[in-house]
């Protein structure tokens, strides 16, 4: 068996920024493809349109369940309260925010996870940079949310 030094640990982050939000940066762990799939199956049952006014008991149910697995992949963010002070990055962070901003977070998260290079499979699939990775930056958040 391989000694510890050769084992691959599968863990993608991911630092999204939203230039739309006055510089928001939110650094997030990717989820297993199965993880993802589940993800994404439980967020096309949220209704859009004129019946997204209209939530019923499982529907919130299900908003809930998509930010407990948002809120397990959240590493850090910059997100502050009207004090300045940084929210936490989990739930209760979360939950203090406007859902606009979490279906924000929650869409580019996903898209951060599905985007595929249109490069990829030429050559060699194991060297270059994803179209993601060219996007992203990958500096470590500032622990000042002003700067």
């Amino acid at each position: 068996m391989a000694g510890q030094e050769d084992v691959y640990q599968d863990i993608t982050l991911y630092d999204l920024v939203f230039e739309n939000r006055g510089g928001l940066r939110v650094r997030v762990e990717g989820l297993s493809t199965g993880d993802l799939l589940d993800f994404i199956g439980l967020a096309d049952q949220i209704p859009s349109g004129p019946a997204a006014g209209k939530l019923d008991a499982e529907t919130k149910q299900t908003v809930l369940m998509l930010m407990e697995t948002l809120a397990g992949a959240l590493v850090e963010w910059n997100v502050a309260d009207r004090d300045g002070n940084v929210r936490p990055a989990d739930m209760a962070g979360l939950r203090a925010c406007g859902l606009a901003l979490v279906m924000d977070i929650a869409t580019a998260w996903v898209s951060a996870q599905t985007d595929v290079d249109d490069g990829l499979g030429k050559d060699s699939g194991s060297t270059g940079t994803s179209g993601l990775e060219r996007s992203m930056p990958m500096e470590p958040l500032s622990p000042n949310p002003g700067s």
